[in-house]
């Protein structure tokens, strides 16, 4: 029972900053440009830098591992099919394929992924949390402008695509963090902690800003809200787990790959279909309802692995 209420706290802690950021839209204590720029903020400052810290601090010999990125690439592309696929046969509706295919697969891992991973296991999983970050955010960029693309008619530019990965603030920040640790160099101790005031301020600033961002519509369809809920929050996290147990992951790395594919829907996932013309109704009252999902299926597979002794 201990291991439950633990596990419920780990979340609840989370969840209640996401709530007073809702509170504080509702009570229109931040105007819609505030929540617009505060987001620009925290996907060009805030997660970047935390990022940064996380791989610069990290173990890097033991956290970089070649097999474990392939793996949850590996993974994502997986689930990403396995919501295509569903997406087809539960409507005939392109909008409705589209955004559903999308929100039903895209955690929020910067923003949600890694305070729940340092929350469940300390420090110690920072690094791979942030590698692993790193890895499957631009990947998730990269389906939902594939498939987004895909349903408009359209042709995506490779080049385009290469380019905008590239210029992405969390792979430049991994990318710069990689170089240090391998070629060694050691940062002046006023630059390091300047970068390391603002990492800190990651976790609450991105979670009220999260809470914020949010679009609250219900005219969608009840059955489709229910699939992608169980498809995001219970079959993806479960599917991935157990494939991950068993070839052997345990400890730091299974902790970074549930909080990378048990999270809830990435809330830009919204501003994507809104980009697209895919169904808002659908894409919002998922992503909404993934956060209040969570506060069931997190704390059961939280305990469901720690019972178990594999973190």
């Amino acid at each position: 029972m201990q291991v439950i209420l633990t596990s419920f706290r780990i979340v609840a802690e989370l969840l209640i900053l996401v709530g007073i950021g809702m509170l504080l839209k509702q009570k229109n204590i931040v105007s819609a440009q505030t929540v617009r720029e505060m987001n620009r903020l925290v996907m060009l400052i805030f997660i970047p830098l935390n990022i940064f810290t996380s791989i610069y601090n990290s173990d890097f010999e033991t956290d970089f591992d070649g097999g474990y990125i392939l793996f949850i690439l590996a993974m994502g592309i997986l689930s990403c099919l396995g919501g295509v696929l569903l997406a087809r046969m539960l409507t005939k509706k392109q909008r409705e394929q589209s955004a559903f295919a999308q929100v039903s697969v895209r955690p929020n891992d910067g923003i949600f992924g890694l305070p729940l991973a340092h929350s469940i296991y300390g420090a110690p999983v920072d690094g791979v949390a942030a590698i692993s970050c790193a890895f499957l955010a631009p990947f998730f960029n990269f389906f939902a402008v594939v498939l987004f693309e895909s349903y408009a008619g359209g042709k995506v530019a490779p080049g385009k695509m290469i380019m905008k990965i590239i210029r992405n603030p969390i792979i430049i920040a991994s990318v710069i963090a990689i170089a240090i640790k391998i070629i060694n160099i050691q940062l002046p101790a006023v630059l390091f902690n300047s970068i390391n005031y603002l990492s800190r301020g990651c976790t609450g600033v991105s979670l009220l800003v999260l809470g914020t961002s949010f679009n609250f519509r219900n005219d969608a369809s009840k059955k489709l809200i229910s699939l992608g809920l169980i498809y995001k929050m219970a079959i993806i996290p479960v599917a991935v787990l157990v494939v991950s147990i068993l070839l052997g992951y345990r400890n730091v790395q299974l902790v970074a790959i549930l909080a990378m594919f048990a999270s809830p829907c990435a809330v830009s996932a919204y501003s994507m279909a809104s980009g697209y013309d895919a169904d808002l109704d659908l894409t919002s009252s998922i992503v909404v309802y993934s956060y209040l999902v969570c506060l069931i299926t997190l704390p059961i597979i939280i305990s469901a692995v720690r019972l178990l002794g594999l973190i």
